[in-house]
């Protein structure tokens, strides 16, 4: 289990199924239930898919499950959204948590390609939405300014992030979409690209492409 240095705000995750609070070396921290270091990169499956049977088990003991991942996706932190991000995973589709992710994915999480490729599994309507909100400059530009003589981009590139994760992922689920043609956004995510040093949308493709693998592997109905 991945320790985490305790933050106010975290005191919330401890009401919750998927943290608990404990004493190390005489320092409290939050301790989540599950091992998400192990889903940021390419993992070994056979651990993958031990860590996935304890997040069902996890799922399957909660009373209101919804109402705790509501919790992991308020906080700053974004080790709590990759944890809810992989439970979204194992629960009914629910319109209220879909609507939850794409506010997550249009603020400030590190955890955005993962956020995208998360939304690109749970959300019916996947490609319409990321296509209106690809088109909405207000995803890139809320807390950005862009300067059309030094083509910076400046202020928080988690935004950045986010679009090019959407764009990708929506490049692979239609990509005759309108807006992947559009001449102002093709320039938009151009400057993105120059400017974001980590791979985002391959981040995105790739965690999505786990995620499948250990679906099949490990189906929502079977724990």
């Amino acid at each position: 289990m991945k320790q985490i240095i305790i933050h106010p705000e975290d005191e919330k995750l401890c009401q919750t199924i998927f943290f608990n609070k404990h004493e190390v070396d005489g320092r409290e921290t939050v301790v989540s239930r599950i091992n998400y270091l192990l889903m940021l990169n390419t993992p070994c499956m056979d651990a993958a898919e031990a860590e996935i049977r304890i997040m069902k088990q996890v799922l399957a003991d909660a009373e209101n499950p919804e109402e705790d991942i509501k919790v992991l996706f308020s906080v700053r932190n974004w080790r709590p959204h990759i944890v809810g991000c992989l439970a979204m995973c194992y629960l009914p589709r629910n319109d209220t948590l879909v609507e939850s992710l794409w506010e997550l994915l249009a603020g400030q999480s590190w955890a955005a390609p993962q956020i995208a490729a998360t939304v690109s599994m749970v959300d019916r309507n996947f490609a319409g939405n990321a296509a209106q909100r690809l088109s909405n400059t207000g995803l890139v530009n809320t807390g950005l300014e862009l300067n059309t003589g030094r083509r910076k981009l400046v202020g928080s590139l988690s935004l950045a992030k986010s679009f090019l994760a959407l764009w990708s992922l929506l490049e692979e689920v239609d990509a005759e979409a309108d807006v992947l043609h559009q001449t102002r956004l093709i320039a938009l995510k151009q400057d993105l690209e120059r400017l974001e040093r980590s791979p985002a949308s391959d981040i995105a493709i790739n965690w999505r492409s786990q995620l499948q693998t250990l679906m099949c592997s490990v189906p929502p109905e079977q724990i």
